[in-house]
């Protein structure tokens, strides 16, 4: 099916080698946007990853580099960076945000196409393919160089012909971050803003901040929520680790399903009221915005079918005791995974199908702080590398799959805050808690949370045989097994939201039930032991 839409793509390119932005079914093509062409280098890049199709590289290859070079050659200013100017919209065509000449998003579509260029490139032995990687590495200086300003602590959306820059906080950095452009000392900020209030609401994420004077909850471009940018949010958080508000913003766009055109996800939201803004109830790139974060984000899916590898970095909610993701696919080859959890382990069972075996660079995420003792691969201890960070613990091992696989991984201790899940109803306001940040630094756990002043709000933290000697700036409300459940009271300031750090002093030692004086603990739920899968 990508193959046939990539034919489609070439079938109908310009002779100056864009690719159209939209077809009719009465044979009315248009090519007024600019990203279309970068955006189809990346979607023929991807396809070469997960296929290895090299014959249908080779033939299609005169229609990426024809496109290629067309976006080389709307940099008239020779400063790197592809233009708009009279060359067409990049998603701010209209409202307040119109006129900028270069865009933010369109540099982080031309670094993403430059790279995946250079690997088609080199793959065909093309010679231009390491001045393809160079050129890409340019933007990505460019945007975290050129386009950050410092003193807001964000990316600017777009740059004016004179070389000055538009500052407007915007949803566009996610983009660049979706594709790993951004420094992570610059992504951390941006991505905390993007969690916020100001842009997060309970069914997805604005377009502009709340509190800029060009919001207007019905803008197409100046104050909606669109499914479209709420994926690719969530993308960028998964993207640096930010996995509960990567999940949160998942959700956002799954349960808008349940509700108007049901069974589709809707092109533009209200920015204030959870309703349609009227668009269109059945738009294709909202609806990917639920899967693409589940599967390039949640499960972690890299593929590199020319080698036959897949990168698998499942960073499943650590509130969650089992999953299953079926056919999971590299090149002509197929697997399926399940997982189970119980107290002492974690359990992932491969079951591949096909003749052809799979390399697996497995590398799933734990909560911060989890210590591992020992991994068995089919009752065979096997070694791993395991690294940590403050929000999180992954682990690194390799597998060549040929027959079903059980990876049994022992572990002990753990945190994590699980996300602020919503589930709005038609006409509501945006409320609630939102997580900005959250990390682990000795025994004590931060977790930075925004709601609105004078409220109250709850979250849910994963903690693993350890025990609470007292929480700061929360009240423990009770446990369901290993999650508690933290009350939180927002103070009547000035301001329309207000920020609190939950502190978590954790004790170290052997877990023995202890709980907070004059707080009850609830009996620990009894987990599925089984490891086997269905």
């Amino acid at each position: 099916l990508v193959r046939s839409e990539l034919e489609f793509y070439r079938k109908y390119q310009d002779l100056s080698g864009k690719i159209l932005h939209e077809a009719t079914t009465s044979g009315v093509v248009h090519y007024d946007a600019a990203d279309a062409t970068p955006l189809y280098i990346v979607l023929a890049g991807k396809y070469f990853r997960h296929t290895g199709d090299t014959a249908f590289l080779r033939s299609n290859w005169p229609a990426i580099r024809k496109a290629v070079d067309f976006c080389f050659s709307t940099d008239t200013d020779h400063d790197h960076l592809i233009e708009n100017t009279n060359v067409g919209h990049g998603w701010v065509e209209g409202g307040e945000l119109y006129g900028s000449h270069a865009t933010l998003y369109m540099q982080g579509c031309w670094a993403a196409a430059l790279e995946e260029t250079a690997n088609m490139a080199s793959v065909l032995k093309i010679p231009e393919a390491e001045s393809y990687a160079l050129e890409s590495g340019i933007v990505k200086s460019l945007i975290n160089t050129s386009f950050w300003n410092p003193m807001k602590k964000y990316y600017s959306y777009g740059m004016n012909k004179d070389f000055t820059f538009r500052s407007e906080a915007t949803v566009l950095p996610a983009v660049p971050l979706y594709f790993k452009l951004g420094d992570a000392e610059k992504a951390t900020p941006v991505l905390e803003q993007l969690a916020s209030n100001a842009f997060s609401t309970n069914w997805g994420t604005r377009i502009i901040s709340e509190d800029s004077p060009f919001f207007k909850p019905t803008g197409y471009h100046y104050g909606s929520v669109w499914p479209l940018f709420t994926g690719w949010t969530a993308l960028a958080e998964y993207a640096y680790g930010n996995n509960p508000q990567g999940f949160f913003h998942l959700m956002n766009n799954l349960n808008i399903y349940k509700n108007w055109g049901k069974g589709f996800v809707e092109e533009v939201m209200n920015g204030a009221t959870y309703a349609p803004s009227g668009v269109c109830p059945h738009q294709c790139w909202s609806e990917t915005m639920v899967l693409q974060p589940a599967i390039e984000g949640m499960l972690g899916i890299k593929v590199i079918a020319q080698e036959n590898i897949i990168v698998l970095s499942p960073h499943f909610p650590a509130g969650w005791y089992s999953a299953t993701v079926e056919n999971i696919r590299v090149g002509n080859s197929t697997f399926d995974l399940c997982m189970k959890r119980t107290e002492e382990s974690s359990f992932f069972t491969f079951t591949p199908h096909g003749n052809q075996p799979v390399n697996v660079e497995f590398s799933p995420t734990f909560p911060a702080g989890t210590k591992f003792t020992r991994i068995f691969s089919d009752g065979n201890e096997t070694p791993f590398a395991s690294f940590n960070d403050q929000k999180s613990v992954s682990l690194l091992t390799n597998l060549k799959l040929t027959e079903t696989c059980l990876l049994q991984m022992d572990y002990n201790k753990g945190i994590e805050v699980l996300p602020a899940l919503s589930d709005p109803g038609p006409g509501s306001k945006p409320e609630g808690i939102r997580i900005i940040s959250y990390r682990l630094s000795g025994t004590k756990y931060f977790i930075a949370v925004e709601g609105e002043r004078k409220t109250s709000g709850n979250i849910d933290v994963y903690i693993h045989n350890q025990d609470i000697e007292k929480i700061e700036n929360g009240i423990l409300k009770g446990s369901d097994g290993e999650i508690f459940h933290i009350a939180v009271d927002f103070d009547p300031g000035v301001s329309k939201y207000q920020n609190k750090t939950v502190i978590i002093y954790l004790n170290q030692e052997p877990a023995t039930g202890k709980i907070i004086p004059g707080q009850k603990k609830e009996s620990k739920e009894k987990k599925e032991n089984s490891p086997k899968c269905p």
